[in-house]
């Protein structure tokens, strides 16, 4: 693991750059690739503050916040822990950065479904 990866498991900042291999792998799995994956500064939500990844539908794009602070990521687990317990699982920066992407992948893929059924799909899809 590199250095950047050690200080993002240990409770740092998260550079998602230092994952892409592993983000687009993960939407290969589904039809998507690296150019459906962009790395912003930030995703502005005022609905959800604790939002780090967003998705064009219609462009079939998704967009991840670049640095991810442990404040930004400890809020983003316990906005999920409510409502699901594999949210634990989040405190590996890798799981976390592929939870985000996943669900926003499926938002893209099943329009219809609500957040709560793309974080169900998310953790079931980051098993493998």
């Amino acid at each position: 693991m590199s250095e950047k990866k050690d200080a993002a498991a240990e409770g740092g900042v998260i550079d998602a750059a230092d994952y892409m291999d592993e983000l687009t792998a993960a939407l290969g799995r589904h039809g998507l690739g690296p150019d459906n994956l962009e790395l912003v500064e930030d995703v502005h939500d005022p609905m959800s503050p604790f939002r780090k990844a967003a998705c064009y539908k219609i462009e079939k794009r998704i967009v991840l916040k670049r640095l991810i602070t442990a404040e930004e990521r400890a809020g983003v687990m316990e906005a999920l822990r409510g409502f699901d317990p594999r949210a634990e699982q989040l405190s590996d920066p890798l799981l976390f950065l592929k939870h985000a992407v996943l669900h926003e992948a499926c938002h893209i893929l099943w329009r219809y479904k609500n957040c709560n059924e793309c974080d169900a799909w998310a953790f079931y899809e980051m098993r493998l």
